[in-house]
């Protein structure tokens, strides 16, 4: 075999645009798609809750939304993250698409503040002193009238404040969707929105102007689901969507009995994780019962692919190939 080194297609984007919402060093790189699988009293919601306290706590999301039927009998396990009634949806037909139509809603406030803004720095500008009021065009004019920073008659509005951001934290509002006893339902079955969120949740309502490193508002979804298959191995009434399965980002299992589900699972991510690697992680994570292990498809560094959770805590599984991969600062 012979090679010939060729001088072309070798310029990279000048901006580095990845829909990534700020996350810490050991969390999950998100936006994601995540399914959490597990028989039914092994503490799915428990885990849940778990994992959405955290990111409450490290504030990576602004806005949670639930599609579920169960969501009252299971307010034990999230009533502490006070996510409004009104993000709460039961699972039929439309749920999916009221949640995608909410995150429409926060982008629009969010490019209207960017404007007020803007408006509002323009007339700082524009206002600083007798000369520049006086040059006022009349499109500028027009444009301060309708903000109401100045009257008809010509008068400043002299109690004008800075636009306030409805949010902590200043940034295009980032979001979260819990799934919860929703396989069988009609917000899978005969929802076209799941299937697009499932394949675009990265890149979910465009933004006209980037900020930071997004070009869109993004949405994580989190399912949780008793079973991966149904109907045996190939799967079948009641097992998770192929097409869903083949979109994760991140799967979090707990030991299962049902025929051919590690099997199953283990030739499914057989393109992305190394066989070897998930037997040995699985055997090591999978001891109690309660115990899961999270799998993640697209990670921040290598060493971070495999998160054991316990009752008591939770450990990366970190092997030694991968360690010779990883650039990150804090090791």
């Amino acid at each position: 075999m012979k090679v010939k080194p060729l001088k072309k297609f070798n310029k990279k984007p000048k901006e580095k645009i990845d829909n990534d919402y700020p996350t810490q060093a050991h969390q999950f790189k998100s936006p994601f798609l995540a399914l959490i699988t597990a028989p039914r009293g092994v503490g799915k919601s428990f885990l849940a809750s778990r994992l959405m306290t955290q990111f409450k706590d490290e504030e990576i999301y602004d806005d949670y939304y639930v599609i579920s039927p169960s969501w009252e009998s299971n307010q034990g396990h999230f009533k502490h993250l006070d996510i409004p009634d009104e993000n709460v949806f039961y699972p039929d037909k439309e749920s999916v698409q009221h949640v995608l139509n909410r995150i429409e809603d926060a982008k629009m406030e969010w490019e209207n503040y960017l404007t007020e803004m803007e408006v509002f720095n323009e007339f700082r500008r524009a206002t600083r002193n007798k000369t520049a009021l006086n040059n006022l065009t009349h499109d500028e004019l027009e444009l301060f009238i309708d903000f109401k920073y100045i009257d008809e008659e010509g008068n400043i509005n002299i109690s004008i404040q800075k636009p306030k951001w409805k949010n902590k934290i200043i940034r295009p509002p980032t979001s979260i969707l819990l799934m919860d006893d929703v396989l069988s339902s009609p917000a899978l079955s005969q929802s076209e929105a799941f299937s697009s969120m499932t394949i675009r949740n990265r890149h979910l309502s465009p933004l006209k102007e980037p900020f930071e490193n997004r070009q869109s508002m993004g949405l994580s979804v989190l399912i949780l689901s008793q079973c991966y298959l149904g109907g045996g191995r190939s799967g079948g009434q009641g097992s998770v969507p192929r097409g869903l399965r083949e979109n994760l980002t991140l799967l979090i299992m707990f030991r299962s009995k049902a025929e051919g589900m590690m099997a199953k699972i283990r030739e499914e991510v057989g393109g992305l994780i190394d066989p070897v690697q998930f037997d040995e992680a699985v055997e090591y994570a999978l001891q109690g019962k309660r115990d899961a292990l999270a799998i993640q498809f697209q990670h921040k560094c290598p060493t971070k692919k495999f998160l054991r959770f316990t009752e008591d805590g939770s450990e990366y599984i970190q092997f030694e190939e991968d360690m010779k991969e990883c650039k990150c600062k804090h090791k």
